[in-house]
């Protein structure tokens, strides 16, 4: 390997000599330091150009341990793959240095083979981390009026040109390009190819795992498989939804750098991309797919001043903790009772609403405040979500300790069914599963005075804590608006367009049952078509769920629907995920008319038929599913 420079790190001549002997010979131009001090006056000095550092981790004046650290707190060395030497039975050490950064460790006494494939390897990568540096550095960030998208590949080098493309204009875009494509380039190889880690251990040491590639990247079934990377951006951050068409994979033991995978090749890519470039990743479904949270680059802020914090106004005594709480959190400013009026109206204020429980109120005047419970963890969830969600995203600290809660507060929210449904004719089952603890769909319904049956269902944008809350708010709005059902989609258009960041919505269907006529009036906002099933087995009728998402426009003409149910037939609304759960994490061609014919063929009505798939679902799914069936006496 011409011009590739490699600085080795110990105070044992042997051990320098050893490690010169087995890397000349590959080409490898080699300087050596006796001790840290001296490493670090090499490095620091800037006169070589390195690839990649051996580094001992026991040495005097200072140790590998000390080397690292200035390393990596150093912006021009940071990025340099230091390969650590230690003893192979060291477990506490070796999981410090992981955590310090260490690309890979090397037991003594030294394999040849596994030496040089190792430094070659770090050396590449490296290398790799250059080029897209420089290819970044010639892109305009034109991507970044990109509000929602969705792109396509198939092969690894495209995986890696649309990481760059995808990555310029962002927080940290070296990082991030490299972390995207580390997990678009498994979501080829691993999931669309299903190559697996024991493969590619045997494939790599034989020296044929490109030549694979590229033939099962010509063989059916895998020549006729897609990757597709979805992208929203909001004025903080941005999220890319990586799927492939692949069976998934156990990916639970590749998301933290352990132990028992720091001595091999391969296999810590996907870990070291949550440490290093994400500020949230989180699996779903059986691995298919993987969504991550980048901060987009923060808009610069004249010389002299700070840029201000989201503040939240605390308005009159609170239950017990609740200030506390709030101040302890530190990223926000909180103030209270007369400062609060020098706030912009629309600002969070959290006030005491009795009973030992709160009120959250943000958007102008006219927007409907949201009641909770006075639990301190509640609080701070909805308070982060609401303005700074981006500390909220799936796999964050906040989000691990604060989503138990979030969870048992949104499903106390949802009606009982039976009751719900109970007397008047008419049988109502619902199902609502969350795909990351916390769920971005929700439903709702109540008695209204005249007598009819008023039903929705919801999709966020997005999973997890932040699309949960925003389904709480949703289904609180819904409970203060009245009228026909498309005034009703007009006031929440309005006022989520208000109060959600840029490309946050709900995909919705509110409507009206009137039992005795078996007439449904509604209004939808981009969800399937709702669908009624004669009870005989009959072709089913489909409404219409097309609609520009509620929360897009602000003043979208919503137009009111209708649709006729059959004497004992079934009513069924359902979000865009029973389609995923019916196909195994992406949606194939046709999912509508499959998933009716599906229920229609199922023989006991449609309730059981969604029961059979819901209920019989795997363990996991890609994502948040909603469905209900109002089921009329014959």
């Amino acid at each position: 390997m011409p011009n590739v420079r490699v600085l080795i790190v110990d105070d044992e001549d042997f051990n320098r000599q050893t490690l010169r002997y087995c890397l000349e010979p590959e080409g490898f131009v080699i300087d050596e330091a006796a001790d840290g001090a001296e490493a670090w006056a090499m490095l620091s000095g800037g006169e070589a150009q390195y690839d990649a550092i051996l580094l001992d981790r026991k040495m005097p004046e200072m140790d590998g341990m000390e080397v690292l650290a200035k390393i990596k707190g150093d912006p021009d060395l940071k990025a340099i793959p230091v390969i650590m030497q230690t003893a192979m039975d060291l477990e506490a050490e070796i999981v410090d240095g992981i955590e310090a950064g260490v690309y890979y460790y090397l037991t003594k006494p030294y394999d040849v083979d596994v030496l040089v494939s190792v430094v070659r390897g770090a050396a590449d990568n490296f290398a790799r981390l250059q080029r897209v540096q420089q290819e970044l550095a010639k892109r305009s960030g034109a991507i970044l009026l990109l509000a929602e998208g969705r792109f396509v590949f198939r092969t690894p080098q495209e995986a890696d040109a649309l990481a760059i493309l995808l990555a310029s204009g962002l927080d940290r875009p070296a990082a991030v390009a490299m972390g995207l494509s580390e997990l678009m380039i498994n979501a080829v190889e691993h999931g669309n190819l299903e190559l697996d880690y024991q493969n590619k251990s045997a494939l790599m040491a034989e020296g044929r795992w490109d030549a694979v590639i590229e033939g099962r990247l010509r063989e059916a079934p895998y020549k006729d498989r897609r990757v597709t990377v979805d992208v929203v951006r909001t004025a903080t951050y941005t999220r890319f939804k990586i799927t492939d068409e692949g069976k998934g994979f156990d990916w639970h033991a590749y998301v933290d750098l352990t132990l028992e995978r720091a001595f091999d090749t391969h296999g810590r890519g996907i870990a070291m991309a949550r440490k290093m470039a994400f500020e949230a990743m989180a699996y779903m479904g059986a691995g298919n797919v993987v969504e991550v949270m980048v901060r987009n680059k923060p808009a610069p802020v004249p010389t002299g001043t700070a840029a201000p914090r989201p503040a939240i106004a605390v308005v009159g005594p609170v239950p017990d903790g609740v200030a506390d709480r709030l101040h302890a959190v530190g990223d926000w400013r909180v103030v209270t009772n007369d400062a609060a009026a020098a706030l912009p109206d629309a600002a969070l204020t959290i006030s005491a609403s009795g009973a030992g429980a709160v009120t959250l109120h943000h958007g102008d005047s006219d927007t409907p405040p949201l009641a909770l419970p006075g639990d301190l963890d509640l609080v701070e969830a909805t308070a982060r979500a609401v303005i700074l969600p981006a500390s909220m995203e799936i796999g964050s600290d906040a989000d691990t300790r604060l989503s138990p809660v979030l969870t048992r507060h949104q499903k106390s929210l949802l009606p009982d069914p039976a009751v719900l449904g109970g007397g008047g004719g008419v049988r109502l089952a619902a199902w609502s599963i969350a795909c990351s603890g916390v769920n971005g769909d929700i439903w709702g319904g109540r008695m209204l005075a005249d007598g009819r049956l008023a039903l929705f269902i919801a999709d966020m944008t997005g999973h997890g804590p932040v699309a949960g809350v925003n389904a709480i708010r949703l289904q609180a709005l819904v409970a203060a608006c009245d009228g026909q059902p498309d005034a009703v989609l007009r006031r929440l258009d309005e006022i989520l367009k208000q109060i959600l960041p840029t490309g946050e919505y709900a995909a919705m269907l509110y409507g009206v049952v009137d039992v005795a006529s078996r007439r449904f009036e509604y209004a939808a906002a981009g969800v399937p078509h709702p669908v009624a099933f004669p009870a005989d087995g009959g072709d089913p009728v489909p409404g219409l769920g097309k609609g520009l998402p509620v929360g897009a426009s602000g003043n979208f003409p919503y137009e009111l629907r209708r649709l006729d149910i059959p004497r004992g037939g079934s009513l069924v609304l359902f979000t865009d995920g029973l389609f995923t759960l019916m196909d195994g994490d992406a949606p194939g061609a046709h999912a509508f008319e499959r998933l009716i014919r599906r229920l229609t063929d199922h023989g006991g009505g449609a309730a059981q038929g969604l029961a059979a798939l819901i209920e019989n679902r795997p363990k996991s799914c890609a994502d948040d599913v909603t469905a209900l069936c109002l089921t009329f006496a014959e």
